[in-house]
């Protein structure tokens, strides 16, 4: 029984739900009455040697040296407890696919300069090429900063806005109904308004919930340099949607669009950027999709701090403003972990050196670690990780892999190690990962005459394909069945499937089109 696709596009009425993802963690029992191993058909990576430290390295590696490290299974340990370890000190060890883990290092520098020092990470799987090591949460790779005005109070408008044109005294924060809202009211000079936050990622999206009265404009600012050179996403109530380049304070309109923008309503306004492109989306329905286009700018447009632009005798209201980073789903990541924060200050847990202890931090969903300056002393670092089973690709791990890991100085080089952390991974019976196609109907599992069964589901969050797989053990473990065909439509929320005879037919309505496979 083989998954035979061919895309015949049949007419639809347009479907916009909201994407309510589960990713598959758990039991599948409803279903088969048993968890399912997914399986795929990635092939291990080519055999690699790791880079030698020479003599010619950097000195900054030479003052450096990892004296110990230790895997912790408990991943909701305190970060100084000295439990819940899955091997003795700098001993491998079993984790599970799909289950966090944590990593502690223990470092000297051996430098009577004290100089600084931030470290980063790299993994190879099976003695492969090393791979930088990226910070991607789990089991949702999410990558959002919300500032919620509700919340917020006068007093700290200081603290969430740095006003870089006009006057401080055009904020305020006003209670409407209970709810709290940020203001701006002009007068006869525009204000630009700089956020205040901190994210270990770039962002490649901005967004704002605002109401503006007739004729008032506003505008959030993207690809920022400074006050006189950045992007300008403005709306101006009942008249149209624009975007502004700023260069040397001259300002050119890029995109003029009519668009009837609601006045005294709260609308929702975002611009996402990729290279030169822009995509703009205006909502002022919380169940409508509203209006969303793409525009070239000419010039690659660069990440940089959200802001918030209003032009002299106008006024807005501001529910809040959200600032998101672009996700993927990778075979191995740093994950955030609730237990501390990051830079949470280390305790001489791991007892190899003989130097004074001198700190170190927990690293909570960062790809790099704070600075640290020490001469003549150590200090521990400890990050949360994990190994995931189905990953971005499509791909998918083995039972039996083996992952390496090995720390990074400021300069890129690696820091020398007697050895470094390896981990082998455990693939439990009957485990499902990946993620669930989003339906409110049944996608099986369908079982064939001889007992087969076959499965529909997605790779991960962020590779959002369709995946045929199939177990000839009663779903002890699983593998993607013809990957080749994959269909290539993606925005997997409308789907359905009926097995009838020895074919499955699967229905795929997406918010434009409907797919027959």
């Amino acid at each position: 029984m083989k998954t035979r696709s061919k895309d015949t596009e049949l007419p639809a009425e347009q479907m916009n739900n909201p994407q309510r993802r589960q990713l598959a963690a758990g039991l599948c029992a409803a279903l088969v009455g048993a968890v399912m191993v997914l399986g795929g058909c990635s092939k291990p990576d080519s055999e690699a040697s790791a880079p030698p430290v020479t003599a010619g390295a950097p000195a900054i590696t030479a003052a450096l040296q990892q004296t110990a490290f230790r895997i912790r299974s408990d991943f909701n340990a305190d970060l100084n407890a000295d439990t819940g370890w899955a091997a003795a000190p700098n001993q491998p060890a079993l984790v599970q696919a799909d289950q966090p883990f944590r990593l502690r290092f223990e470092l000297e520098s051996s430098s009577d300069s004290g100089s600084e020092h931030q470290f980063s990470m790299q993994f190879r799987r099976n003695k492969g090429a090393w791979e930088p090591l990226a910070a991607e949460d789990f089991p949702y790779p999410v990558k959002k900063l919300k500032l919620d005005f509700a919340a917020a109070s006068a007093e700290q408008l200081t603290e969430l806005w740095n006003v870089v044109q006009g006057e401080e005294s055009v904020l305020s924060w006003q209670q409407e109904e209970g709810r709290g809202l940020l203001r701006f009211v002009t007068d006869d000079e525009p204000v630009l308004a700089l956020a205040r936050y901190h994210t270990h990622w770039e962002p490649v999206e901005f967004a704002t919930y605002l109401r503006l009265p007739e004729s008032s404009r506003a505008g959030i600012l993207f690809g920022y340099v400074d006050a006189d050179n950045h992007f300008r996403l403005e709306v101006e109530a009942g008249r149209a949607i624009r975007i502004i380049r700023l260069d040397g304070g001259g300002e050119t309109t890029l995109v003029d669009r009519e668009v009837a923008v609601k006045s005294n309503h709260w609308i929702e306004l975002k611009v996402a950027w990729d290279g030169s492109e822009a995509t703009i989306e205006y909502e002022w329905d919380p169940y409508i999709q509203g209006l969303e286009f793409t525009a070239d700018l000419g010039e690659r447009i660069g990440g940089s701090r959200m802001g918030l632009y209003l032009p002299a005798a106008s006024s807005a209201e501001f529910g809040f403003v959200e600032i998101e980073g672009e996700t993927s789903t990778p075979g191995a990541s740093i994950v955030s972990n609730s237990r501390f924060e990051h830079g949470a200050t280390t305790r001489d847990v791991l007892t190899a050196s003989s130097l004074p202890f001198a700190g170190g931090a927990g690293i909570n969903y960062a790809d790099t670690t704070p600075e640290w300056s020490a001469s003549n002393a150590h200090g521990e670092w400890e990050l949360p990780l994990v190994v995931r089973y189905f990953h971005d690709g499509p791909a998918m791990h083995e039972a039996g892999d083996t992952f390496e890991f090995r720390l990074l100085d400021s300069r890129g080089e690696p820091v020398p190690a007697a050895s470094n952390p390896v981990v082998t991974l455990a693939v439990p019976e009957r485990h499902l990962g990946g993620v669930f196609v989003e339906t409110p109907v049944r996608l099986g599992p369908w079982q064939a005459s001889n007992g087969d069964l076959y499965f529909l589901m997605e790779p991960s969050e962020t590779d959002n394909l369709m995946m045929a797989v199939k177990s000839t053990d009663g779903g002890a473990t699983w593998r993607e069945v013809d990957g080749a065909n994959r269909p290539r439509t993606g925005d997997l929320e409308g789907v359905g499937q009926a097995l009838v005879g020895d074919r499955i037919h699967t229905l795929h309505q997406t918010s434009d089109h409907v797919f027959y496979h």
